[in-house]
């Protein structure tokens, strides 16, 4: 459900010597500036940048060849890599322009490896280079990756209880819009900084995703304890948060896993806390969520339905279909209700159970009620027919839309009747009672 943040490679930017990252196909994706300067001196006006190359071949940049460095002879530090899965790092020493260097290639993120030389001994820089690995560039707080490292290391060697909680920064779309993506930025800066000056040094702390935070808390005695947690996380959170001179009142949706209970290694650890943190986020209570089976099944369901409106939204893949309703008294056509469906590329029809409730939680739901409407005034005027349509409550509390049907409903006159879907109007008054 969460996206990975890309690997900021300018981070080995402030390493003194030369490094390339390497993919599967052996092309160069990134240099950073002592590589530029060794390998790419001889682009012109000083642009030396990869992009500016035709060829981005590892072997073509180091040592001009047409082919790989294996099949002229030498032994590819990354050939070796690729062929054995169980190495991670693979070190030789390498002739570059009639030098001799100690070269290292290492396994560095997703299918990329990291190639870098030194005239010296490069196990000299293995932990600057394992340090900027395992961060997050924006908080220096640890990155999934290394997240999931040292808790799996956890688990292998313990037996204790502890408690995995995800903590999602629920208006933090909002933020970015409202005081600009630098401030946003600020503020995750500021909000793993505080994590780390309130909780325990045993605790440990990640960005796992834009605005997703892990923490897993140990010495957990029972459930309950989560309890004291949440207290100190309201301490954090219960008062606006000071951004250059802007006070940022921050939102926040957590949800928990225990190991053991709920999982016995990190994927399923994370992935339990994960359906529990969609849960609390349909709730938006700011409670802390824990994890249990039926959450699982309605996570899968969420994934399965991201995954479809995603595709639909991209390949144009809604359709409208056309029930009609009779007038009480004479049963004449009154008019037409537009119902939505998703129609797959292999002509799979799917109903709104299978999407709706993500929908109308997801960043397209706009996008998708302005194509209604634009797709339903011009079937009234196409067709003279009255039609009605049903619109999310949550949309008319953006100003912009509410023109949009007032544009609407101008252009067709009465034939276009909006209605508010009822889960909206019920979720509502069961507020207004509980208030």
């Amino acid at each position: 459900m969460n996206k990975k943040i890309e690997t900021d490679y300018s981070l080995l930017d402030k390493l003194p010597y030369p490094i390339l990252v390497i993919n599967d196909k052996y092309d160069v994706i990134f240099l950073n500036t002592s590589a530029k300067k060794e390998y790419l001196s001889d682009i012109s006006d000083n642009k030396n940048n990869i992009e500016n190359l035709k060829d981005k071949k590892c072997y073509k940049i180091s040592h001009g060849y047409d082919k790989p460095c294996y099949e002229m002879g030498e032994i590819c530090p990354i050939k070796n890599l690729l062929e054995n899965k169980d190495i991670n790092i693979y070190k030789i020493n390498h002739n570059h322009r009639g030098q001799f260097y100690r070269v290292e290639a290492s396994r560095f993120d997703f299918n990329n490896f990291l190639f870098f030389e030194s005239h010296n001994d490069v196990s000299d820089f293995v932990s600057e280079i394992e340090e900027i690995k395992s961060r997050d560039e924006l908080t220096r707080l640890l990155n999934l990756s290394s997240f999931s490292s040292k808790i799996s290391e956890i688990i292998a060697d313990t037996k204790d209880l502890f408690l995995l909680i995800l903590l999602d920064i629920h208006n933090l779309t909002y933020i970015n819009q409202f005081y600009g993506l630098s401030n946003g930025d600020r503020l995750l800066k500021k909000i793993g900084s505080l994590l780390i000056d309130t909780f325990k040094d045993t605790d440990i702390i990640a960005r796992v995703a834009g605005g997703e935070f892990g923490i897993l808390f140990r010495n957990i005695k029972k459930k309950e304890d989560a309890f004291i947690i949440k207290s100190k996380l309201d301490s954090i959170f219960k008062n606006p948060i000071d951004i250059k001179g802007k006070n940022i009142l921050t939102e926040i949706n957590a949800g928990a896993a225990l190991f053991p209970d709920d999982g016995a290694d990190f994927k399923i650890l994370y992935e339990r806390a994960g359906a529990a943190l969609f849960n609390a986020k349909k709730k938006r209570t700011g409670d802390i969520e824990f994890f249990n089976y039926e959450m699982a099944e309605k996570a899968e369901s969420f994934v399965k339905a991201e995954s479809l409106v995603d595709n639909a939204v991209k390949k144009n893949l809604f359709i409208f279909y056309y029930q009609p309703y009779f007038s009480t008294e004479d049963l004449s056509i009154g008019g037409f209700e537009a119902l939505a469906r998703i129609k797959d590329e292999e002509g799979r029809i799917y109903n709104p159970s299978s999407f709706i409730d993500y929908l109308e939680n997801s960043v397209y739901l706009e996008a998708f009620e302005e194509y209604a409407l634009e797709t339903v005034v011009k079937k009234i005027k196409k067709h003279n027919i009255n039609i009605s349509l049903n619109i999310s409550g949550k949309s008319f509390s953006k100003p912009n839309f509410m023109k949009k049907v007032l544009s609407a409903c101008y252009n067709v006159g009465g034939s276009l009747t909006i209605e508010i879907t009822e889960r909206v109007l019920i979720e509502d008054i069961k507020k207004r009672n509980l208030s």
